[in-house]
C-alpha cells in the first residue's frame, strides 16, 4: 500500500518495474522516508555507520572477505531483538506471594539508583528461620518481595560514592543496613533506621527485595559489604552472613563466664552457632537440647553434651549433671513458649537467660519466680553484627571455627521452591540449605 501511494504521488506507472521499464528502486526520492519503517530505516543508518567506524568496505561478509558480526560494538544494544533485551534485563529470584507461597518467578534485574549502591551477583544464598515466618504469615511483608538476607556474590557494579570495592571482588553482605545519620541510627535503637532494614523483610517504610536471587541491590554498600578472603570457600563463610554472628550474640549476652555450665535450647543453625560460640568462652559443659536426633548428632560433634527432649525432661536431666543446681547460663534459640520455659527452668538462681529466637506469640513471663531467683533475661537482635563478622573471618582463617558441617543441602536457585518445602518439614535430614544462583 505505501509502495502504490509513493508511486501515485510521483505519476509513476503501474509499468514501472516491469520488462522493458526501468526498475524502481523504492528507497530512494524525496518520499524515502516515508516508504521504509522506522525499524528497517534504523538498522540500515546503523550497519553503514558501524562500518564506517570501523573502516570496513562493502564487500565484508561476501565470500572471501571477513563477516561482519553486527552484534559488535557500541550500537549492539539497539541490533538486539526485543525479546533478547528482555531476556537480559530479567533474573531468577525466590518472591513473597502470600502466606504460604514463595515461589521461583523471573523479576526485573535490579539497578543503581542512589550513588551508595552496588550490585552483587549472588553466588551463594541460604533459608533462614525467620524467611519460615515470612512463609507462614507470622510477619507481613509486601506482595511481590524477593526473599532472603543471606548471601555473597561477586561486586557486578558500583555506585559513583562506593571507592573501597571494585567490580570482580567477592563479599559478604550484612543481612541489614543502617544510614547511620537519623535519629534511629544515632541513638541505636535496633531496626529504628529510617531508611534502612532487613534484606527480604518488612520495615515500616515498605519491604526491601532481598538476596534469594541471582543479583541483588545493596544500599549503602560502603558499609554493609565485606571482602572475602581468596582462600575461602562460600560455604566455610556462609553462616558468617547472620547465623554465626547471631549465635555469638547469644553467647556474649549470656555472660558467659570460664568454667560456667551452658544449656543451648535448639539445634537449628542458630543454636549450632550458639553451641560453637558458647565454647568460644571457656566453659566446663555446653548441653545441646533439641527432639531430632540428627541436629543432636551434629551438636555433638560440636563437642555438646546432646539431650533429646522428646526422650527425657530437658530441666530435670541437666540439673541432674549439674550436680542439682542447674546451668549458669540458658540459651534459647527457637523462638517457642515451651522452649523458654524450659530454659528459664533450667537455669539456677543467679543465672542469665539468653534469648535469640525469634518468637511469632507471646510469652506469660513468671515474674513471680523471676523476682525472687535473681535470674536475668536478655534478648534482642544482634547490633553489632558489623564487629562481629571481619573477627569471625579471621577465626575461619585461623582454623579455629568451621560453621560448613552445618550446610546439610547445597541445591541451585531453580530448585528453591522444593528447598523450602523441605527446610519447612525438615526432610532428608534439613538444617541448613544452600542456594546456588545461576546453577
Amino acid at each position: 500500500e505505501l509502495y502504490q501511494r509513493g508511486n501515485n504521488q510521483r505519476g509513476l506507472s503501474r509499468n514501472h518495474g516491469r520488462k522493458g521499464h526501468a526498475p524502481i528502486d523504492y528507497c530512494q526520492g524525496r518520499d524515502a522516508k516515508h516508504l521504509k519503517s522506522a525499524a528497517t530505516r534504523r538498522m540500515l543508518f546503523l550497519l553503514s555507520h558501524n562500518n564506517n567506524q570501523r573502516g570496513l568496505s562493502r564487500n565484508h561478509g561476501r565470500k572471501g572477505h571477513a563477516p561482519i558480526d553486527y552484534c559488535q560494538g557500541r550500537d549492539a544494544k539497539h541490533l538486539k531483538s526485543a525479546a533478547t533485551r528482555r531476556k537480559e534485563n530479567k533474573m531468577k529470584a525466590m518472591v513473597y506471594r502470600g502466606v504460604g507461597q514463595i515461589l521461583l518467578e523471573d523479576v526485573p534485574k535490579p539497578k543503581i539508583i542512589d550513588p551508595t549502591d552496588a550490585i552483587v551477583r549472588v553466588t551463594s544464598t541460604a533459608i533462614c528461620g525467620s524467611d519460615l515466618h515470612i512463609l507462614l504469615g507470622d510477619f507481613s511483608v509486601d506482595v511481590g518481595t524477593i526473599i532472603g538476607h543471606e548471601f555473597l556474590g561477586v561486586v557486578e557494579e558500583v555506585g559513583d560514592h562506593v571507592t573501597a570495592f571494585e567490580p570482580g571482588e567477592r563479599v559478604l553482605v550484612l543481612p541489614g543496613f543502617r544510614c547511620e545519620t537519623c535519629e534511629g541510627c544515632r541513638k541505636e535503637i535496633p531496626m529504628g533506621c529510617e531508611k534502612g532494614g532487613i534484606f527480604g523483610n518488612p520495615t515500616p517504610y515498605g519491604s526491601i527485595d532481598g538476596g534469594q536471587a541471582e543479583f541483588v541491590r545493596v544500599p549503602f554498600a560502603q558499609r554493609i559489604m565485606v571482602p572475602i578472603p581468596e582462600e575461602l570457600t562460600d560455604e566455610q563463610v556462609m553462616l558468617v552472613t547472620d547465623m554465626l554472628p547471631t549465635g555469638y550474640f547469644g553467647a556474649e549476652n549470656g555472660d558467659i563466664q570460664p568454667g560456667d555450665t551452658v544449656a543451648v535450647f535448639g539445634c537449628g543453625p542458630v543454636g549450632l552457632c550458639a553451641q560453637i560460640s558458647a565454647q568460644m568462652f571457656g566453659p566446663s559443659k555446653v548441653f545441646a537440647v533439641d527432639l531430632l536426633d540428627y541436629r543432636l548428632e551434629v551438636a555433638e560433634k560440636f563437642g555438646s553434651i546432646p539431650i533429646n527432649a522428646s526422650e527425657v525432661d530437658a530441666p530435670t536431666r541437666i540439673r541432674e549433671l549439674t550436680d542439682g543446681l542447674g546451668v549458669n547460663v540458658a540459651i534459647e534459640a527457637i523462638g517457642a513458649p515451651s522452649a523458654f520455659y524450659a530454659a528459664m527452668m533450667s537455669a539456677r538462681v543467679k543465672s542469665n537467660i539468653s534469648i535469640v529466637g525469634i518468637f511469632s506469640e507471646g510469652v506469660e513471663l513468671p515474674l513471680n519466680t523471676l523476682c525472687i531467683t535473681n535470674k536475668r533475661i536478655t534478648m534482642g537482635l544482634p547490633i553489632k553484627i558489623a564487629e562481629y563478622v571481619p573477627m569471625m573471618i579471621k577465626q575461619i582463617q585461623a582454623g579455629k571455627i568451621d560453621t560448613s558441617p552445618i550446610i546439610s543441602h547445597v541445591l541451585p536457585l531453580s530448585e528453591g521452591e522444593r528447598a523450602y518445602d523441605m527446610f519447612a518439614n525438615k526432610l532428608d535430614g534439613a538444617l541448613k540449605i544452600v542456594l546456588k544462583p545461576g546453577e
